[in-house]
């Protein structure tokens, strides 16, 4: 697989000397050249309406998109700089960068500095990997995120009510609220938006829920067959405690691309071997995919697709009576109410 996020890069700005490169992860590579990160000074400087640019070194094929962020108590101007694989979607990184800024240029000289670096890089980096699925996953990867929705379906809140909440309700401390919030951004289900009298206020537009499908593809295998219509006799919603048991197994790409060639071949099935090849002999996973009814192993060592999961969005106009009450009790501004009601209705 091709590394999409080569670097991750924090560089201080010196109204003297000019850039100054601090330190990066992975450790072991060499800091850009001075000349690239003048390049990416310069583009700042002539991109005044945004904090977010890119630029392209051409001969060594390489992108490096850049956050400057300015440190709110020392007033020091820092680069937040990705190194990239030249075909990358930038795009997708603003949302992220603008997460973590916050949290490298606050802690940079913090005991444990190093590991909110190398954890940083990670999480950049499988984000950076995900597809759709996935990213509905990550929701539920831990009880965190699941916490965070159950709040948002209550209607607007500010980060700072957000905070609180998750620190009074669930015991939970110390946590980076916008690097939780990204997977949330990235699927479009929320939007964090400037209320005035209001610290920055967190909107749910869209809220979500998970189902069984069954395979597009009937087998032609009857106990097969059969197996799947018992499966559906019932409705397949699927519970978000059973959303967070299954991420560890969906988080891996290689288990993804079985499914997906599992439907390809569903008619007469796939090879066992075949599918134990691609997930290089781990013959766990495959029993943990039967033991979650995602597949079935048969007699004849044939796997087959007995359902698939899709997620689905709405827009939450349950929110309407759960908004009136809100704002009767003056937990929520006369702003807040209008600009939530904006993006439901």
């Amino acid at each position: 697989m091709v590394l999409l996020v080569r670097k991750l890069i924090l560089v201080r700005w010196d109204m003297r000397l000019g850039p100054n490169a601090l330190v990066q992860f992975p450790p072991e590579a060499s800091f850009p050249p001075n000349e690239t990160l003048l390049q990416i000074w310069a583009k700042h400087e002539t991109t005044p309406n945004s904090d977010f640019v890119a630029i392209v070194d051409e001969e060594k094929q390489v992108k490096y998109c850049s956050l400057l962020k300015i440190d709110s108590k020392t007033h020091e101007t820092f680069f937040i700089i990705l190194e990239l694989t030249v075909d990358s979607d930038v795009q997708i990184y603003q949302e992220i960068l603008n997460s973590i800024g916050n949290e490298l240029i606050t802690n940079y000289n913090a005991p444990h500095f190093t590991h909110i670096l190398s954890e940083t890089y990670r999480a950049i980096k499988n984000y950076s990997e995900m597809d759709e699925k996935q990213l509905y996953f990550r929701l539920f990867e831990d009880n965190t995120r699941i916490h965070i929705l159950q709040i948002l379906r209550q209607g607007v809140i500010s980060k700072r009510g957000l905070r609180e909440k998750l620190r009074t309700q669930f015991g939970y401390t110390k946590l980076n609220i916008d690097l939780l919030l990204t997977p949330f951004q990235r699927l479009r289900l929320i939007k964090i938006i400037n209320v005035p009298g209001e610290e920055e206020s967190i909107f749910l537009v869209a809220d979500l829920f998970a189902i069984r499908i069954p395979p597009a593809i009937r087998p032609n295998n009857h106990v097969i067959q059969e197996k799947i219509q018992q499966f559906f006799v019932k409705d397949r919603i699927i519970l978000e405690t059973e959303l967070h048991k299954l991420f560890p197994i969906f988080e891996k790409r290689e288990i993804l691309q079985l499914i997906n060639l599992i439907a390809l071949h569903n008619e007469n099935g796939l090879e066992f071997s075949v599918g134990l090849e691609l997930l290089k002999n781990k013959k766990n996973l495959l029993l943990e995919l039967e033991a979650a009814n995602i597949i079935d192993i048969s007699q004849e060592n044939l796997i087959f697709l007995i359902s698939d999961i899709q997620f689905l969005t709405h827009k939450p106009k349950f929110l309407l009576p759960i908004l009136a009450r809100r704002y009767k009790n003056e937990e929520i501004s006369l702003d807040q109410l209008f600009k939530q009601l904006n993006l439901i209705l």
